[in-house]
């Protein structure tokens, strides 16, 4: 979607579905994040997605996103019928950034987001991809 990567398969290890979206280094463009959301909204209608999922944004390569593109997400994500799916499947949530004044960046962004749109599983503020839960800055329900 120009500003990031986005797949989705099945982990048969952990039996659910995955979701990766991987940011590069463009702008979000408001059609891009539009077509982010439909390909995630997709997702989660697949039979593998029905049998719980894990979602991971890796966005150690995103320049740093407006607040209005993270109030988009929010808003995309309280509409109840998609917040309901979201709170039955959704296993766990990753977020990647990178160290420094990117990651305290991020923290705040992120305590912002989910007070408008609290999460629905804890989700994980990590520097790397394979990093320890333990690590991690952990936002709750």
């Amino acid at each position: 979607v120009g500003f990031a990567v986005l797949r989705q398969g099945f982990d048969r290890a952990q039996g659910r579905g995955l979701l990766e979206i991987v940011a590069a280094d463009e702008e979000p463009m408001e059609d891009q994040v539009e077509e982010m959301l439909e390909f995630m909204e997709a997702f989660t209608r697949l039979a593998h997605a029905r049998l719980g999922f894990s979602i991971t944004y890796d966005l150690r390569q995103l320049r740093v996103p407006s607040m209005g593109m993270l109030m988009r997400v929010a808003r995309w994500g309280a509409v109840e019928d998609r917040k309901e799916t979201w709170q039955k499947y959704n296993r766990s949530c990753k977020v990647v950034i990178r160290s420094g004044f990117r990651f305290a960046l991020a923290k705040r962004m992120l305590s912002a987001f989910f007070y408008a749109c609290p999460p629905v599983v804890p989700t994980y503020l990590v520097t790397e991809l394979h990093e320890a839960e333990e690590n991690a800055v952990v936002f709750s329900p």
